[in-house]
Parts: structure tokens; C-alpha cells; sequence
């Protein structure tokens, strides 16, 4: 259940977990979310907070049904964590400690935002790499 998250991340350890791509056909995004069109978005969750959801502006109203804080992007979400991840970490203050990434997006895409993660944030790990 999504009251038992916190509980479960603090056992495995996690510091915040990251849901990427769809809301439809991938089941990460779709447990947060309850499915909708939403595309190439990102979920924030981090202990003890509620998650929050950035999305393509475009879709911001079918985001906002999904009951989460939605923050649309001007620029797509997958580019933008590309491009410099730091200004959306940094906001939810995931700059150290553990996380781990859940969803559905193109293989390139998941290497290039761990690249990218990597070089912004060397004390960040990533379970499950």
C-alpha cells in the first residue's frame, strides 16, 4: 500500500525513489499515477514527503487528476534531467545518500540521466547499479 511506502524505503534503505516515463503500460508510473496520458514524466518521492510529479506542460491538467502536486516543465522532463538534473534533485534535496530509479524509458535515455546524475552528484548512489 502507498501508507506503507515510507516504512519500506527506510527498510531497503532509500533515500528516494524515481519513477520514469509513462503513466500508461508502465506499472511504476501507473501505481502512482492511476494511469492517464502523461508522457515522459518523472516521480519524485522522497522519505516522509509526499510524491510529486513533473510533467510535460501540456499535460498537466491529466496529471493533476492523478491527486499528485504536478509541476509542469516547459521543456520535456527526460531532456531537462539530461541536460542538468541538479535544480530538481536539489529541490527535493537528493544530493547524497541512496536512491533507486523505477519505470519504463528508452535505454539511452536511463544512461544518459545516470551519466548525468553521476557527475552532478558523486556522493548520490544509486541501488541497483
Amino acid at each position: 500500500m502507498k501508507s506503507d511506502l515510507d516504512t519500506l524505503m527506510k527498510a531497503a534503505n532509500l533515500d528516494a525513489i524515481v519513477v520514469l516515463g509513462n503513466a500508461q503500460n508502465n506499472p511504476p508510473m501507473y501505481y502512482f499515477t492511476g494511469g492517464g496520458h502523461i508522457s515522459h514524466a518523472a516521480l519524485f518521492k522522497t522519505q516522509g514527503q509526499a510524491p510529486i510529479l513533473y510533467c510535460n506542460a501540456m499535460e498537466r491538467e491529466e496529471a493533476a487528476r492523478s491527486g499528485l502536486e504536478v509541476r509542469p516543465q516547459r521543456f520535456g522532463v527526460v531532456e531537462t534531467l539530461v541536460k542538468d538534473p541538479k535544480p530538481i534533485f536539489e529541490e527535493h534535496g537528493i544530493t547524497a545518500g541512496h536512491i533507486a530509479i523505477y519505470g519504463m524509458i528508452e535505454a539511452g535515455d536511463l544512461i544518459s540521466i545516470v551519466d548525468a546524475l553521476r557527475a552532478a552528484f558523486p556522493d548520490l548512489k544509486i541501488v541497483g547499479e
